[in-house]
């Protein structure tokens, strides 16, 4: 054999072991995105709200109603679309609180108590 073709069989080699050492990385670090997101979701819990940002760049929130072992399931609140999202998909989740000071009807709801209390002292002091 010539010390050409030894040379290009070597730098064949190298560059197949190169390829194989990307590709397994590549793979851990799925592997370990993965683990984290089951983590969040199953740290997050059934029954309790959750905003999802897709790979695709969609954005869901809801409340997460069952958590299997590479899915789970998000119930829009505005739609009620239940959406079975495969964890490979998620770029991102978080929990969200309920705030239900959010909702405009309790907050015309404070306003108006002290109005209404207000206008009790005023009726019995007539």
């Amino acid at each position: 054999m010539t010390k050409k073709f030894l040379a290009s069989m070597l730098t064949v080699v190298v560059v197949s072991l190169g390829c194989v050492t990307s590709a397994s990385a590549q793979t851990d670090k799925d592997a370990q995105r993965l683990a984290k997101l089951k983590h969040a979701v199953n740290r997050i819990g059934i029954d309790e709200n959750a905003k999802v940002s897709l790979q695709d760049g969609t954005k869901l929130k809801g409340r997460i109603v069952e958590i299997g072992e590479d899915y789970f399931v998000l119930v829009e609140k505005k739609t009620a679309n239940s959406n079975r999202i495969s964890f490979a998909q998620v770029k991102q989740v978080k929990s969200v609180v309920d705030n239900p000071l959010g909702d405009p009807a309790v907050l015309l709801g404070l306003a108006l108590i002290p109005t209404i209390i207000g206008l009790s002292i005023l009726a019995k002091g007539h």
